[in-house]
């Protein structure tokens, strides 16, 4: 905040106290993950819904960093962090893209995590960021059997490198938007 940014999160945040008392400026998702039952989604410190329909937090989650892209001022700097429920069990893909991928409902869930990743990119160029633009992706943990681990040993939650091995990306978008369309 010190250096001018802008901070919001968007998504499931599962570290105790409130995300808008951690530093973060924006806040839309759960306080908790996809295991809880009822999930409640929150809008800020307000809760908005009792039972978050987990076939549309993707969606959410996208539409809130979208308009959040939308509003930033072009010349200040932001961190927005994206924390997916998809693909936590249970797999419920949004329907726009369920029976879309050979993997079931995981591939699924990860297809769509996906293209809605590909579509905040390419607003990113719209809104002409991709020059500034640091972008990372990676994961919490390996993936359970419906994944790959690589022939690694182990899955989620096991402490072996199939379970604990996550993909990192790191890509200055300017270098690489061309390609994303």
């Amino acid at each position: 905040k010190g250096a001018g940014y802008t901070t919001a999160l968007f998504g499931q945040w599962r570290l105790g106290a409130h995300p808008l008392d951690r530093g973060f400026d924006h806040f839309s998702g759960t306080l908790y993950g996809s295991d809880v039952a009822p999930l409640a989604w929150y809008d800020g410190r307000a809760q908005t819904e009792a039972a978050t329909d987990l076939g549309l937090a993707t969606w959410r989650i996208h539409d809130a960093a979208e308009r959040f892209v939308d509003d930033a001022d072009r010349r200040a700097p932001f961190l927005l962090v994206l924390s997916y429920l998809a693909p936590h069990a249970p797999y419920k893909p949004d329907p726009r893209y369920a029976g879309r991928s050979d993997a079931g409902a995981y591939g699924d869930a990860v297809e769509t995590a996906d293209r809605y990743l590909g579509e905040l990119l390419r607003r990113l160029k719209a809104r002409r960021r991709s020059a500034d633009t640091l972008v990372v992706v990676t994961s919490d943990n390996g993936p359970r059997y419906e994944g790959s681990n690589q022939r690694r040993r182990g899955r989620k939650p096991e402490v072996m490198d199939g379970g604990v091995l996550v993909p990192f990306v790191a890509s200055w978008l300017d270098r690489r938007l061309a390609d994303v369309d």
